[in-house]
Order: structure tokens, then C-alpha cells, then sequence
């Protein structure tokens, strides 16, 4: 396996892929009182060396019963030897790697969600720097 530093690869595309906000409630939640939901989720198109890293972000109430606004974005990446990390039933990057594009994916999708909601009621509900080591891995 290539050592992580050999690894080249670079993000070709940022999409918008969908987004929501709710009439403002009656009482105007503040940033404090917003909790943040995130899901991230990888496709990989092995023939074009690319892997997208999409991320979903809805913005909730406290007791998480309530949706006031949510994001999906897609960021692509290009990995040219993606094929090399293939062993005939999934691609095996290092954990670096894939932690790296996760964060750039969360990070570009935090600036979207802030981009998108300036000057709603939703301006001040910044999503917080998250530490991706600490997330629940799932596989399908």
C-alpha cells in the first residue's frame, strides 16, 4: 500500500444538492438552543478514479423534534490511482486520507450552510467544529 503522503488527490466539484428552512417558529431559537445532525456518506465511481463525500446537515431544536433548516452538498473528489486501492471488493484508503476528505467535505458544507442562511433566522446557528474521530462509522 502507498504511504499516505504519496497519495495525490484534489476536489474537482462542489454541489448543492438540497436545502430547506421552515417558517421561523414563534420564538426565535438561538444558537445555543440548535442542534446540529450530521451525515456523511461516500459513492465512489471506480471507473472515473472519483469519490463523492456527501454530507447532510439539518439544524434542530433541542429535543430534536423539530427540523428548522437542513443542507446536502456533494464534494468530488479525483484520487488518479483510486484503482490501486481496490481489492476486488472495496476501495482501502488510509484512514488519513479519508479523513481528510471528510473534513474538507464538513468544512466546505459548514460554509454553505452559513452562506445559505445569512440573513434568515437561522444566521447565528453556526455549525461547530467537529472532531470526525469521534463520529460512528456505518458501512452498507
Amino acid at each position: 500500500m502507498k504511504e499516505t503522503e504519496n497519495i495525490k488527490y484534489q476536489i474537482i466539484g462542489i454541489d448543492l444538492l438540497d436545502s430547506s428552512i421552515t417558517a421561523p417558529p414563534p420564538i426565535i431559537p438561538s444558537a445555543a438552543m440548535s442542534q446540529f445532525e450530521l451525515n456523511v456518506q461516500h459513492h465512489i465511481a471506480l471507473n472515473q478514479n472519483l469519490i463523492f463525500v456527501n454530507c447532510r446537515v439539518a439544524i434542530l431544536n433541542q429535543t430534536k423534534e423539530i427540523t428548522y433548516g437542513s443542507l446536502s452538498s456533494s464534494c468530488t473528489f479525483e484520487f488518479p490511482d483510486l484503482k490501486s486501492f481496490f481489492d476486488g471488493k472495496k476501495v482501502n484508503l488510509p484512514a488519513e486520507v479519508v479523513l481528510s476528505i471528510n473534513a474538507i467535505a464538513v468544512s466546505t458544507t459548514r460554509g454553505m450552510l452559513f452562506s445559505l442562511f445569512r440573513g434568515t433566522y437561522l444566521h447565528q446557528a453556526i455549525m461547530p467544529v467537529i472532531d470526525l474521530n469521534t463520529l460512528s462509522l456505518k458501512t452498507t
